[in-house]
């Protein structure tokens, strides 16, 4: 009997808590439980055309679902230039780690 109920209780959280993570409304960088993981890379992207005026991008408009298995600061910014013909180079940064970082890719 406490058998079937331990089985009932693992089998409802198997089940529950992966649940509870796609619906919640602050969903954590990482949720263990699930098969894809929601990722934030914490990289800022813009596009600086060749006047010099620069334009924020929001990965989230360029990319279905980010994984952690992909490194979004490395694919990005060839796809950037490659869609957005006038731009002159993109432009990323993140402040992850100890010192701020940022790269300048420029387009063919």
């Amino acid at each position: 009997m406490y058998e079937r109920a331990a089985l009932a209780i693992f089998l409802a959280g198997m089940v529950l808590v992966p649940a509870a993570g796609l619906v919640s409304t602050h969903r954590p960088a990482e949720f263990s439980w699930q098969m894809f993981s929601i990722a934030t890379d914490g990289w800022e992207y813009e596009i600086e055309h060749a006047n010099g005026q620069r334009e924020p991008v929001e990965p989230d408009e360029w990319v279905a679902t980010m994984r952690l298995g992909h490194r979004l600061a490395d694919l990005l910014p060839p796809h950037l230039c490659e869609e957005l013909s006038p731009a002159a180079v993109v432009v990323t940064s993140t402040t992850l780690g100890e010192e701020p970082t940022s790269a300048r890719v420029p387009c063919p």
